[in-house]
């Protein structure tokens, strides 16, 4: 019985030393000053430089695309008439 009383002696002060050394940790927790200042050179910038761009050449591919279409009739053309 007198170890039983003596071990929950021991555990409850180191218990009690355990909380003394979390205190002084926790004080310092309180809310943290909102007196900075962020600087602004920090930051960066986001914004986006817009370069200019040229005319799509969308006539250029247009012509091109009938040209090669042509080409591709006609050889289908003389294929078909190989054939018969």
């Amino acid at each position: 019985m007198r170890r039983t009383l003596l071990l929950s002696l021991l555990l409850m002060a180191s218990m009690a030393h355990a909380q003394e050394k979390k205190a002084p940790r926790d004080a310092n927790l309180g809310k943290k000053s909102s007196t900075a200042v962020v600087d602004k050179s920090l930051a960066g910038d986001i914004s986006r430089k817009k370069e200019k761009q040229d005319t799509a050449p969308a006539l250029q591919y247009d012509q091109f695309r009938l040209g090669v279409e042509g080409q591709v009739a006609s050889k289908r053309r003389e294929q078909i008439e190989s054939l018969k």
